[in-house]
């Protein structure tokens, strides 16, 4: 079986939409010969990588704009714009691959998004879209927690959603796709209705097996030692977490906060933990490789996620293999990571109620040590159980079987498929 698959981000040993498109690659080059389109900035990481540990099945095309295209992008400024163009400038590329090679199927995997249209849907064969996501939202009665740029951002997100579903060429990419993978009922509830019954709700991220069977959490008795991992911008929470941290009661045993991850609201939240009086029981470690953020999870008690808006959460799925109970808000991916046998999915009602709820959380975590032992236990082998990318790859070869049943050869796979129109 020959695959066709579309992952503008794509990178061996990240986390988010890198790490995503990296090992749902992996995973189809299992049973089938795969095609990855992805960005040529990626093109040294992954051939290093494929130099150390070779994977014969897996074959890599690289694309970008041309320069003076893509002079304006800088970092993240720019890309979802940039991205937008990405897709349609391969449209050639994609066409002349398939005219060579004669793809059974497609894949698109990244961007995880239902915003943004596939190439794929103008290649004229069975394709599978996802898994997307992004149609959460951030209650309302949060925005104040976002400051002014934060909410704004997150307003022009929820216009930029809203519009998505307008746009001839995500609709034409939702409605031609053979089988879509949705990461939630809010992201399915966001496309075409004529589409909901090719929908499977499946979570866009994975662990490796090796990492949950080789991570023990520490569990010595010298006080509580919370850890938060992510990027440090509004719509993660982490103000919540500090708030609760200065309402907690240091007299019933040592708590202390690890905050892991950079981003425009580090010297915001650093000042605000000084305002709190408790600077000196916060550590800002900023951004670290993954190799050191695994070690990190083996040196603390407790994941304290307080995201409001997370299609994903990989962060939660790291902690939880490593043996991690997890605090988490009942929004998003993190909510359907974690159950209450492995942490707390507290309710997103108002602020303070979950700055309280926080508080709680955590100081019975930190009175109950066997609870949170147990709880640890159980968050490792849920990770065991459900969230191994290997899991991943087997659903993914039973669908590739049912759609490449569907797949049949043009008469003249050299047809030009301009006259397709959106």
């Amino acid at each position: 079986m020959k695959v066709l698959m579309s992952c503008y981000a794509c990178e061996p040993d990240k986390g988010s939409e890198p790490g995503v498109g990296w090992n749902w690659a992996l995973q189809a080059a299992r049973f089938a010969e795969v095609w990855v389109l992805t960005r040529a900035n990626n093109r040294s990481a992954i051939e290093a990588e494929l130099a150390r540990d070779p994977v014969p099945n897996l074959h890599f095309v690289y694309h970008d704009l041309p320069r003076w295209a893509r002079f304006w992008k800088r970092g993240s400024r720019g890309v979802h714009l940039y991205y937008y163009l990405w897709q349609l400038s391969a449209i050639p590329k994609i066409r002349h691959l398939h005219r060579t090679i004669g793809f059974d199927l497609g894949h698109h995997v990244t961007f995880v998004s239902f915003r943004f249209p596939s190439a794929l849907a103008l290649l004229g064969i069975p394709y599978i879209w996802g898994p997307v996501a992004g149609a959460e939202r951030i209650p309302w009665r949060f925005y104040r927690e976002l400051g002014l740029p934060g909410a704004i951002h997150e307003a022009a997100h929820q216009i930029h959603n809203r519009f998505a579903r307008l746009d001839p060429l995500v609709r034409r990419t939702a409605l031609n796709a053979a089988a879509i993978l949705v990461v939630n009922e809010a992201t399915q509830h966001a496309l075409p209705g004529a589409v909901h019954q090719r929908c499977q709700i499946v979570s866009a991220i994975g662990i490796n097996y090796e990492e949950v069977n080789g991570v023990a959490c520490s569990q010595a008795a010298d006080g509580l030692r919370l850890l938060f991992v992510g990027a440090l911008v509004p719509r993660k929470g982490v103000q919540l977490a500090l708030e609760a941290m200065a309402r907690l009661d240091a007299s019933r045993g040592p708590i202390t906060l690890t905050v892991v991850g950079d981003g425009p609201e580090r010297a915001k939240l650093q000042a605000l933990a000084s305002r709190l009086g408790i600077d000196d029981r916060v550590r800002f470690l900023g951004s670290l490789a993954r190799s050191e953020v695994m070690q990190i999870y083996r040196e603390h008690h407790v994941l304290v996620f307080p995201s409001l808006r997370d299609s994903g959460g990989f962060a939660v799925l790291e902690a939880m293999a490593a043996g991690l109970p997890v605090i988490c808000l009942a929004l998003g991916g993190p909510a359907t990571l974690v159950t209450e046998d492995t942490g707390f999915r507290i309710p997103a009602h108002t602020p303070g109620q979950v700055v309280k709820d926080l508080v709680s959380a955590i100081a019975y975590l930190r009175d109950n040590p066997e609870v949170r032992r147990q709880m640890g236990e159980a968050a490792r082998l849920r990770t065991r159980n459900v969230f191994c990318w290997e899991q991943k790859g087997d659903i993914l070869r039973e669908l590739y079987r049912e759609l490449a049943a569907l797949h049949e050869e043009p008469e003249d796979v050299h047809t030009d498929l301009t006259s397709s129109q959106c």
